[in-house]
């Protein structure tokens, strides 16, 4: 137990350092020497909650912690300490679900693997399409609890817990994780939903009909089913949301400027497009150079006016957004105001 907290604090260290002077290459290094380290190292416990805790928990004391506190103190001596907080943020997020990943494939061999896999596939098609992703999620789930060997002796909700529990932590991770270091409240991505029901309830039926006979007939049917789900329901879902979400009137919503002008959006008569990013977003700063462009496209256009809407975080600070966005960009920066986003029902960026 002491070999593993003590090796976790030393790659934690080396993770620290790697991360101030190369972040690039401490984003990937750091998940890199987790993930190996997790593999290679001996089992304090042969429970696997534990053994997370113990390689976990140094690593969330050097990164993460020190990013709660600045959050909720704004000392400036941890915001000169945390300058590089941006790729902290990012690991503390997905160091603790590498480190998940690694245990399952070194206790359960090759059906961790598999299983690794299939929830990294999983992830990846969400980032081409959450219908895609509903569908790909019924029918990967279903195949793998019906044809995945399983311990005979388990019962069947320890199946269940088993290919159910890494997804339920990841999702959870995923709305606890950014209320955690930025001070905002937890919020349910109704979008998601379908998504969210369609991996436990296919785990589910899966369990059932992989005791009985003819299971390829059985699947057809479901695979059907899901497809409907997928390409159907969860685009009529969300159009729903998008309409019970329209802004019948626009209320009256101010940005504010760099220079700390104050501008009412609403009150303009021309057309108004705003980009909305958060520091957190990755995505929003991989739009920046398409946005760029939409900007010199549109600035001189006498019947459009064009924002790039920052939404604070709490962590954030004025001049450290601009300065980070200045040194590739030109357009102007905004910064929302505090019910910028309730009263046009943004619930996440990029918008």
């Amino acid at each position: 137990m002491k070999k593993i907290l003590f090796s976790s604090t030393v790659i934690s260290i080396i993770s620290l350092i790697f991360v101030i002077y190369l972040p690039a290459i401490g984003l990937y290094a750091t998940i890199l020497f987790f993930a190996l380290f997790t593999l290679v190292m001996p089992n304090a416990s042969s429970r696997m909650l534990n053994n997370w805790l113990l390689i976990y928990l140094p690593f969330f004391v050097l990164h993460s912690i020190p990013l709660i506190i600045f959050n909720f103190t704004k000392s400036e001596y941890l915001l000169k300490l945390f300058a590089f907080s941006e790729i902290s943020f990012i690991l503390s997020g997905l160091v603790p679900v590498f480190i998940y990943a690694a245990l399952i494939i070194k206790h359960h061999k090759l059906n961790g693997l598999i299983l690794v896999v299939a929830y990294a596939l999983f992830i990846v098609t969400g980032f081409y399409s959450l219908h895609f992703q509903t569908f790909i999620a019924g029918t990967i789930f279903l195949i793998l609890s019906i044809y995945l060997p399983l311990n005979p002796n388990n019962s069947f909700f320890k199946n269940f817990l088993f290919l159910y529990f890494p997804i339920f932590v990841v999702y959870t991770l995923s709305l606890l994780w950014e209320p955690l270091f930025d001070g905002s409240h937890v919020e349910m991505n109704w979008y998601t939903l379908p998504i969210n029901l369609i991996i436990p309830i296919s785990i589910l039926i899966g369990l059932k009909v992989r005791q009985r006979k003819y299971k390829i007939i059985r699947i057809i049917p479901l695979v059907i089913v899901f497809a409907f789900i997928g390409f159907i329901v969860h685009p009529n879902w969300s159009t729903f949301l998008l309409k019970r979400d329209d802004i019948k009137e626009i209320p009256s919503i101010c940005i504010i400027s760099d220079t700390n002008d104050t501008i009412d959006i609403s009150e303009s008569s021309k057309i108004v497009v705003l980009n909305i990013w958060s520091t957190s977003c990755g995505v929003c700063f991989r739009e920046f150079p398409e946005y760029e462009k939409l900007f010199n496209k549109y600035k001189d256009n006498p019947r459009v006016d064009i924002y790039s809407v920052n939404v604070p975080l709490k962590r954030d600070s004025t001049h450290n957004t601009v300065e980070r966005v200045r040194e590739k960009y030109c357009f102007p920066i905004h910064f929302a105001e505090k019910s910028f986003c309730s009263k046009l029902n943004i619930q996440s960026s990029p918008k």
